[in-house]
Order: structure tokens, then C-alpha cells, then sequence
């Protein structure tokens, strides 16, 4: 079996040995409580270097959101596909493709969870977070 790795490591935690245990990361700010969704080293509001990991729920509502139809270079995904913008619930906002829901049927408010897909090429399987309407 060839091994999962994630899309990326900094905002995105795959268990290997457990591939249903997956996490979106990031750091909260010891100062002034906010949560930052990816690497930091420092906060964003305050510039405070004290900054702690942590995961996040993957709860979410979606914010914003649009048909992408000339996908970026280096897409691997399908054309077009949706891009979501969702809040999560600790705060930050996070960019990802949303998947299982057709365009016109989506609004913003409705929440959100955060899940994955594999890209698999010959040399690697690659686990890529995407947005679904939680239900």
C-alpha cells in the first residue's frame, strides 16, 4: 500500500496510521486569544510572538464562495470546481475546494466540515483538504 502524505503538513494533519483521524492546524495567540489558521510565528492582530499549535474542529460556515472554470497552475483537481471560503469555528478562514454539492445549491451560511481527497500519481498518494456541507 502506498503511503498517504499530506498536501501540506503545515495546515494539514493526516494520521498515517490512522487515515479517519485528520486535522486542519494552526496557532492561537497566548496575548490577545486569536486563533491563526496555518504556520505562524507570530500573531497577526497583536504581532506577539507567543504563539501555541493547535488544531482545529474543521466546523465551518461557508463565508463566500465561486466557480472557478481556468484552474490555477499545477491544479490537480477537476475543472470548473467550486472555491469556498469557510469560517471555522474558532475564527480563521480558510480557502478550499468544496465537493458533493452542485454550485446552485449552495448559499452562504450553510455549515460546513472539513474532509479529504487522494490524488494518487505513481509516486505518491497525496491527501488534499477540501470543504462538505456537513449535515
Amino acid at each position: 500500500m502506498k503511503k498517504i502524505v499530506s498536501v501540506d503538513p503545515s495546515r494539514f494533519k493526516l494520521d498515517e496510521v490512522n487515515p479517519d483521524e485528520f486535522k486542519l492546524i494552526g496557532y492561537t495567540c497566548n496575548e490577545c486569544d486569536i486563533f491563526i489558521f496555518g504556520p505562524a510565528t507570530n500573531c497577526q492582530k497583536c504581532t506577539n510572538s507567543d504563539v501555541t499549535p493547535v488544531d482545529f474542529s474543521g466546523d465551518a460556515i461557508l463565508h463566500s464562495y465561486t466557480l472557478i472554470k481556468v484552474a490555477p497552475a499545477g491544479w490537480i483537481g477537476a475543472t470548473p470546481y467550486i472555491l469556498a471560503e469557510g469560517e471555522l469555528s474558532e475564527g480563521p478562514h480558510v480557502l478550499a475546494e468544496i465537493i458533493g454539492m452542485d454550485f446552485d445549491d449552495l448559499s452562504v451560511g450553510i455549515p460546513l466540515k472539513i474532509t479529504y481527497v487522494i490524488h494518487d500519481s505513481d509516486k505518491v498518494a497525496t491527501a488534499v483538504y477540501k470543504w462538505q456541507v456537513s449535515k
